[in-house]
């Protein structure tokens, strides 16, 4: 319950191929508790301390205390040649870096032999569970979006995709909204491909999913109250429109996503 949010930091190279995301999570005290088995033979020094046979006997309690903790959530999303593809928007990293200032470690009935070496068996238990964290998140991102997730892939070497190299978009009006700018344009292939992935891989399931709970809270989608001014030569009013519901999203069949930005990120258009 004290776990706060001290920092995020998102970040873009100039081709728009990396996303680096950076989370800072604080809290004053944090506890890891759970059971341990422990049962082993002693060698070398240890046999010569009466610790030829080490046992917990049977499962026992633990828990783990540590203060001022610092997390750090790092997330990387890459432009990559992989997965059989060119190129393909894929997670290349997630890590979870832990600091603190104070900690302390209490394993029941661990004996007085191996109680001297207890920080250690602590901070093994704290690497591994950091580790399977990473593995649960990467795993829980397989099972929705298979495509993000590419065991084997290289780095991606490019250059932005300027607009003015790409013929022109059918949709007349959204080239006038592009003309307008007085500077080069640029599209953002790794938000277009990551946002289309989750919604041809995850999200399009979930829709054609008639017992998910992202389909039932897609379908209808509440909207926003709508407010405005309306006025001619007989009348004027003051428009409210509430209870606004989008039905029928259950029937969409694929999604097209274009983003064009400028250099500065200043300027997005979608």
């Amino acid at each position: 319950s004290g776990l706060r949010l001290q920092d995020v930091n998102f970040k873009r190279d100039p081709a728009l191929t990396k996303v680096r995301t950076h989370a800072l999570l604080y809290t004053p005290e944090l506890e890891l508790e759970g059971f341990y088995q422990m049962d082993g033979e002693g060698s070398g020094a240890w046999s010569w301390v009466g610790a030829s046979s080490i046992s917990s006997e049977g499962a026992q309690k633990f828990s783990i205390k540590m203060s001022k903790v610092r997390i750090t959530c790092e997330l990387h999303v890459d432009l990559v040649e992989g997965c059989n593809r060119p190129e393909s928007a894929v997670v290349t990293k997630i890590n979870f870096p832990l600091e603190y200032g104070r900690v302390a470690f209490n394993f029941d009935n661990i004996g007085t032999v191996l109680g001297t070496v207890v920080d250690v068996v602590g901070r093994i238990v704290i690497d591994s569970q950091k580790e399977a964290l990473v593995t649960i998140i990467r795993e829980g991102i397989r099972r929705e979006s298979p495509g993000l997730i590419c065991d084997f892939w290289k780095e991606y070497i490019s250059h932005p995709l300027e607009i003015h190299s790409q013929l022109r978009h059918q949709d007349d009006e959204w080239n006038e909204i592009l003309n307008r700018e007085n500077t080069d344009l640029y599209r953002d292939r790794l938000a277009e491909q990551t946002v289309e992935k989750v919604f041809r891989e995850s999200i399009l399931s979930h829709l054609n999913n008639v017992s998910s709970l992202v389909r039932k809270t897609l379908d209808p989608l509440p909207m926003f109250p709508l407010e405005f001014n309306f006025h001619n030569d007989v009348y004027r009013a003051g428009v409210t429109v509430c209870d606004v519901y989008l039905h029928n999203m259950k029937s969409i069949q694929d999604m097209e996503m274009i983003l064009v930005r400028d250099k500065s990120l200043q300027y997005s258009a979608l």
